[in-house]
């Protein structure tokens, strides 16, 4: 049977004719006149959409079909992906299809807030003539902080440096040998937003990412500097936005993305006389259009040519059988991952996952990938999806090395994760226990025996007595219960490693009590999946 496709929404009619001349069925939205998608989508081996149509559970339900959800675009907000996941279809996005548009968005934004551009043209529409009222700056010479350093981040700096500014970045992966190689300074945050002229926003939305942009880091910057973002909404608080530039910390701010879109009539930054603003429009040229539209059609017509998966945001193509002995090691790998980029408090340079015993004949691919989104995840708060992770962690500057090893002189049937970066080594180990129970036997050396799942309170401490009963008295105190507890000793150092596993997270207030208590070397906070 030839495989029918879906194009649900207004893409370039290149698509349609990638798919057809590849020989698969086309149907696009405006042949199915008033029908709905979901009315008809059981007819449907693939799907093709932007934004317009949302893919929900609802949806998936109905599609008895349907193997593959191409969206053309990097974003994936209009499709349940676990939805997908949990029919078996497979989600794609095209993430490098805008990168350019965007980037370009950025930079035109910040030259219209800078020559008050859309002020001035305003006033000349009301009749006005106000060469007096409406004085820029020129941008060159001065310092652009760029807030993470991807795809998009790398091409706002070339073009900043085209503009003969000085480019400063904070990004959680970023070396210094390829900040170098990019010609970028590389800084921290709070370094960033204090010694900018003009921040510019290109870092994902996730749960940390959340806000990140509040009244702490914007009350570092600069009387007179401005804030553009063509990110994601949410990432900056507006109700701090709004202060800053009330406060006239801020001279001006620059926004494509709100975290309420649209933003509603009255919302006081769209009447601000210092904003200017766009609808979303980052991804909005021809240029870009068409390409995201290419892109999703060859990867589905490789998909159903020979089954070529790329760019797939969920899943892993593999039968129920191999799953079922997979499946305990891709979590092992998830949580072991999880923990030794929590445990790591430098940067992260390299990642070498080693397999030792029955683990070097696991299928190794999808096992690595956990482990790195994971450590993605954690490290750079990029939501990355494990598909995705090896070209996410390439395009940082991340090396990666798989290593299939002989028996461990301790453990049979082990997975060990290695970090490093900042001058620092972190080296967590886990072995599948019994048939399918993932259990970390080791973190930097330290023997121990922990069930990586939930709160864990990571604890390294010199090995007298009393600590660990000080610090019980602590959490209980609080009103924290303790589950669990495991212990590794190094006697020859006289220090111990206890990582405790509590039914709550551990508040920021009793977490610097703990880490100043007699005796404690260290105390960090580590969230593992339930």
């Amino acid at each position: 049977m030839v495989p029918r496709i879906l194009v649900a929404d207004a893409l370039s009619p290149r698509a349609a004719d990638v798919l057809a001349a590849s020989g698969l069925e086309v149907v696009s939205r405006k042949d199915l006149g008033t029908t709905p998608v979901i009315d008809v989508i059981d007819g449907f081996d693939g799907l093709l959409v932007r934004s317009a149509t949302k893919v929900d559970a609802a949806m998936f339900a109905r599609a008895s079909r349907l193997k593959i959800v191409g969206r053309a675009g990097i974003g994936v907000d209009n499709v349940d992906v676990a939805a997908a996941t949990a029919n078996g279809v497979v989600v794609m996005n095209t993430p490098l299809g805008n990168a350019t548009t965007t980037a370009e968005h950025a930079i035109s934004m910040m030259m219209a807030l800078t020559r008050m551009i859309p002020q001035a043209t305003a006033s000349m529409k009301a009749g006005r003539w106000e060469k007096n009222t409406f004085n820029g700056r020129e941008v060159t010479g001065k310092r652009i902080g760029i807030l993470g350093l991807g795809n998009i981040g790398k091409i706002v700096a070339d073009r900043a440096r085209g503009l003969h500014m000085e480019v400063l970045a904070y990004d959680p992966f970023l070396s210094v040998s390829a900040a170098n190689e990019l010609d970028v300074q590389k800084v921290d945050l709070d370094q960033l937003f204090a010694e900018a002229d003009y921040v510019t926003i290109h870092t994902p939305l996730t749960e940390e990412t959340r806000h990140l942009v509040g009244a702490r880091l914007l009350s570092r910057m600069k009387k007179g500097s401005f804030l553009i973002h063509c990110a994601r909404g949410g990432i900056v608080d507006e109700r701090a936005l709004l202060e800053a530039l009330d406060a006239g910390t801020l001279a001006g701010a620059a926004l494509d993305v709100f975290e309420v879109e649209p933003p509603p009539a009255d919302h006081p930054l769209v009447a601000h006389p210092n904003v200017i603003l766009t609808p979303h429009l980052g991804a909005s040229t021809v240029e870009a259009q068409e390409a995201v539209a290419l892109q999703i059609a060859e990867q589905v017509v490789a998909y159903f040519r020979d089954g070529t998966v790329k760019n797939a945001v969920n899943g892993w193509s593999i039968s129920g059988s191999a799953m079922v002995v997979l499946q305990p090691w891709v979590e092992l790998g998830a949580r072991v991952g999880a923990l030794a980029a929590q445990a790591h408090t430098g940067e992260v340079e390299a990642v070498t996952v080693r397999y030792f015993g029955a683990g070097a004949s696991v299928d190794r691919a999808p096992v690595t990938a956990h482990a790195l989104a994971a450590i993605l995840n954690h490290k750079v708060h990029l939501s990355a999806k494990p598909l995705a992770a090896a070209s996410v962690a390439a395009g940082r500057g991340i090396r990666v090395e798989v290593v299939a090893a002989s028996d461990h002189p301790d453990f049979t049937n082990a997975l060990s994760v290695e970090v490093v970066g900042g001058g620092r080594r972190t080296e967590v180990i886990g072995v599948v226990f019994g048939r399918a129970e993932p259990r970390v036997v080791s973190v930097d050396g330290y023997r121990l025996d922990l069930v990586p799942t939930g709160h864990v309170l990571l604890i390294k401490n010199e090995d007298r007595p009393g600590v660990i009963g000080r610090i019980g008295t602590a959490l209980g105190g609080n009103g924290i219960n303790v589950s669990r507890l495991a212990v590794g000793l190094k006697r020859e150092a006289g220090h111990a490693l206890a990582l405790w596993s509590t039914d709550a997270r551990v508040p920021d207030a009793l977490l610097r009590e703990v880490a100043g208590s007699p005796d404690v070397i260290a105390a960090l906070r580590i969230e593992l999946p339930y």
